[in-house]
């Protein structure tokens, strides 16, 4: 029990030191002062830094499953669906942006859905309730793949054409990716996380009325 507490804390310190210093600024060393060990005893519960980073992020996604559980409701129109969906998620992603571009375009993104979990098991009531459709997007390892399943939803009730679903969904995981690379040296400057917010909405609804049959 003492170890698990110890990831936990571990963990949890990583997290806080992301969210004040920033991703560039973490080390082995940063974190075991914090923590009060040794980096040996960091590296016998994590296999390495990166590791211990990637999992500390994920907490960056509680807010966000906090806020859509209020939301999803199966009998919603998809496309509005969506959009309320992607509106929580940027308004998270662009408070965090290094933090997102790891968890979703890093080169361990494709342990996403494993590592959230790992995650999940250490902290289940962080995100409890998970409903259906919620789990089916939210536990999926690909970003684009999460929005297909929204799309597809959409096809089946004739809101866009089942050909533009592959089209439309990797159009959006395309916007939401350019503009976190274009504001990822900025977003800290104050007004520009709600400059990002709002441009990608109106870009994101416009893009939308393109595919969506009326």
């Amino acid at each position: 029990m003492a170890a698990v507490n110890l990831k936990k804390d571990l963990i949890m310190t990583t997290h806080q030191l992301l969210k004040c210093d920033g991703l560039k600024s973490i080390s082995i060393r940063k974190i075991s002062q914090a923590c009060g060990c040794t980096s040996a005893v960091i590296y016998r519960h994590f296999e390495d830094l990166d590791d211990l980073i990637f999992l500390a992020s994920i907490k960056f996604l509680e807010n966000y499953v906090f806020q859509i559980q209020k939301i999803v409701n199966e009998d919603t129109d998809p496309i509005v669906m969506n959009d309320a969906m992607w509106e929580i998620f940027v308004t998270e992603a662009f408070d965090n942006v290094e933090v997102f571009l790891l968890l979703f375009f890093g080169e361990r993104k494709d342990t996403l859905t494993e590592k959230i979990f790992e995650y999940y098991q250490m902290f289940p009531d962080s995100w409890h309730a998970l409903g259906g459709l919620f789990t089916s997007i939210f536990f999926h390892n690909n970003l684009e793949e999460r929005i297909t399943i929204m799309m597809t939803r959409a096809a089946a009730v004739r809101r866009i054409n089942f050909k533009d679903i592959k089209p439309l969904a990797h159009l959006q995981c395309e916007l939401f990716h350019g503009m976190l690379n274009d504001y990822r040296l900025t977003y800290r400057q104050p007004g520009k996380k709600e400059e990002a917010i709002t441009l990608f909405m109106e870009t994101l609804k416009s893009l939308n009325e393109h595919y969506t049959i009326s």
